[in-house]
């Protein structure tokens, strides 16, 4: 992804958060998304523009513990903090009047059958985001993504979307299910932690893209991004995991479905 292109996506998100979350705010006559999910969502594009426009994008194309830092900021940072900002339906309350009707309709039924079937989602959407990651890190696909900017664009696209999602059904749980929704986000993060092991152990270097000196210094280049991978990674989505657990015995007995449905019906005229 360009540089400009990827800021004007980053600025647009966040133009159209706050409109959406004024909007939601006022028309539900009380405060639906809080200060610090504004503030969540705010750090979580603040970490893809870090990812994406800055030096660690131009790094990446040479640099495989580079690419691996913006893999893991994309994946484990940014991702958990979209999701705590609760995205959905704030973003959708950007969109014009007859759109949004019909997509906060649809986001109230998506949220009583994500609490009906919770464990459906959550291991339907780790292991999207699993597939999504590790697909991308096959030599193939992860070469092609390196010389062609359209394809790397959608390898971040695609890893924004699946790890939030990811993110999202663990945050969305009811009351009574948030120590169980935590810990499926702690096991979210294995396999990141695998593939980063599967990188240091690795025998020789995956990706010949990089081979530009010495075998030799691109498997040491290679185990140094898997440390990368497996070790900040994985803690990250262990802090990330941690946070959220903790935030949910200190918060009050509110989740995303209940401030969903009690909006009512003229708010989404």
């Amino acid at each position: 992804m360009a540089d400009p292109l990827a800021l004007l996506v980053v600025v647009v998100t966040g133009v159209a958060y706050a409109l959406g979350r004024e909007r939601w705010n006022r028309r539900a006559a009380r405060s639906m998304v809080a200060t610090r999910e504004l503030a969540l969502f705010g750090a979580g594009l603040v970490t893809i523009a870090v990812a994406l426009v800055s030096p660690i994008d131009s790094a990446a194309d040479t640099s495989l513990p580079a690419h691996m830092v913006q893999h893991v900021l994309l994946l484990t940072v940014a991702a958990p903090l979209l999701a705590f900002g609760m995205p959905l339906p704030t973003l959708l309350w950007a969109l014009p009047t007859r759109l949004r009707r019909r997509s906060v309709a649809f986001t109230r039924k998506l949220m009583r059958h994500h609490d009906r079937h919770f464990p459906t989602w959550i291991v339907l959407m780790l292991v999207v985001e699993a597939l999504v990651m590790l697909g991308w890190h096959l030599p193939v696909a992860y070469e092609a993504a390196i010389r062609h900017p359209g394809i790397h664009a959608v390898e971040h696209v695609s890893f924004v979307l699946a790890a939030t999602a990811a993110w999202w059904s663990v945050s969305t749980a009811r009351r009574s299910l948030r120590g169980a929704a935590a810990i499926a986000g702690l096991f979210g993060s294995i396999p990141g932690m695998a593939l980063g092991a599967a990188m240091v152990l690795a025998p020789r270097p995956w990706y010949p893209i990089y081979v530009r000196g010495s075998a030799a210094d691109a498997l040491s280049n290679q185990q140094l991004a898997g440390v990368i991978m497996w070790a900040f990674g994985g803690m990250a989505a262990v802090v990330a995991g941690a946070a959220l657990f903790a935030a949910w015995l200190a918060s009050e007995p509110t989740d995303a479905s209940s401030r969903i449905a009690r909006i009512p019906s003229r708010a989404t005229r």
